[in-house]
């Protein structure tokens, strides 16, 4: 399987996995501090965000034996970098790893208010009409 294509990049992005199946970029270098490292010619979780619960999408997919997966991950993030599609991944081309963390940590979105909810009694009407 290929290394991460960003590499290329500069500084390079990194998908990762969360504890909870959440995909984040994470800029090496930037942003959160020690979560992706990049040390003997590889990419790597920072052991401290490893003790949570944190791996590198691409190890999904190798762990996996989905090489073709991890290829069409690439594909898409290379695709919604030049604007030519939306953001969002699907689910069904997943590591079935990555689903199982999604199933055991649901996000609680549904039971949250929505933001027009929580303004519309407090935004004053406008002035003059």
């Amino acid at each position: 399987m290929a290394e991460l294509r960003d590499a290329r990049v500069n500084p390079p992005t990194v998908p990762v996995v969360t504890e909870t199946g959440a995909i984040k970029d994470i800029t090496v270098g930037k942003g959160i501090g020690g979560a992706v490292v990049f040390s003997g010619g590889k990419f790597r979780v920072g052991e401290a965000w490893k003790d949570k619960g944190w791996k590198l999408l691409r190890d999904h997919y190798l762990d996996e034996s989905d090489g073709p997966g991890w290829q069409r991950y690439e594909q898409y993030r290379d695709a919604l970098a030049k604007g030519q599609v939306a953001p969002g991944f699907p689910d069904k081309f997943l590591p079935k790893s990555v689903l199982k963390l999604r199933q055991q940590n649901p996000k609680d979105d549904a039971a949250k208010p929505k933001f027009e909810d929580l303004v519309a009694d407090k935004t004053p009407a406008p002035k003059g009409k």
